[in-house]
């Protein structure tokens, strides 16, 4: 299951949200990747305090960095494309990620490398 373009287009120099085989995510595409150019992705993972939603979770560090109108000439040259999903709120009050949860941001990030342009390593 592929993105639609319209996603890409909106994650291209912004984090927007998405949601991929049930996980729900934030992608950051880099602006200035050229077609075919693979590239390093990132996976921020959040504390246990931002769980349950993108509107604590974006409101600090690199999720905010990213979002849109927020800095810029940091998100023109930030490299990486980043997956950052969202653990549901019962993270919180187990006090970390669900394994449930993790495995599929794993599929998730498996998924993504062999559709689009991404680096292993």
């Amino acid at each position: 299951e592929k993105l639609s373009p319209s996603s890409l287009a909106k994650a291209r120099g912004s984090l927007v949200q998405l949601r991929h085989r049930g996980v729900v995510f934030g992608l950051f595409l880099p602006t200035a990747q050229r077609e075919g150019e693979a590239s390093p992705v990132l996976v921020f993972l959040h504390g246990r305090g931002e769980s349950g939603g993108f509107a604590v979770a974006n409101a600090q560090s690199l999720p905010w960095l990213l979002s849109r109108g927020h800095n810029a000439s940091f998100t023109a040259s930030f490299p990486f494309i980043v997956v950052a999903p969202q653990c549901p709120q019962e993270c919180a009050s187990e006090n970390g990620w669900r394994s449930d949860v993790l495995r599929g941001v794993a599929e998730l990030v498996h998924d993504w490398a062999r559709a689009y342009s991404c680096r292993e390593g």
